[in-house]
């Protein structure tokens, strides 16, 4: 595939007025929308910025209990300092970091999880658990 490992404009959107643009690391692969299915609709929340469009991140709902999936054929999780890519596509990535986790964050809040910053938890005491007999305390 033409794709395949090769950096592309994603463009990320839960709504017409909240638009994402970045690069990202694309898959080789992508989801193909079948208009007609209405048992289980798939909602388009990522595409790459092509005359094609072709979606990469979708939201669909399952079941009767409210489950929930988001699928993505781009690598929003890796971490560029991994990857042997020439330098031009490293920093490329790199530029997009807040970006990417931008993303991150959108996806986990449409599945409802809290992404806001709170306050630290105090410092509470640490025991390591060893079958050596030596012991020492961490918290000093």
């Amino acid at each position: 595939n033409e794709i395949m490992d090769t950096i592309q404009t994603l463009v990320f959107s839960k709504d017409k007025n909240n638009e994402i643009k970045l690069n990202a690391l694309a898959s080789g692969k992508f989801f193909e929308v079948d208009i007609s299915e209405n048992l289980n609709p798939m909602k388009t929340l990522g595409y790459f910025d092509s005359p094609d469009k072709d979606t990469m991140i979708v939201h669909l709902s399952y079941g009767s209990n409210g489950g929930e999936a988001i699928l993505s054929q781009v690598h929003l999780e890796v971490n560029i300092r991994s990857l042997c890519r020439p330098k031009d596509d490293f920093n490329l990535l790199k530029l997009n970091n807040i970006k990417r986790y931008d993303v991150l964050v959108e996806i986990l809040k449409l599945l409802g999880l809290s992404c806001e910053l709170s306050t630290i938890p105090s410092l509470t005491p640490l025991y390591l658990l060893s079958s050596d007999k030596v012991g020492f305390d961490l918290n000093k």
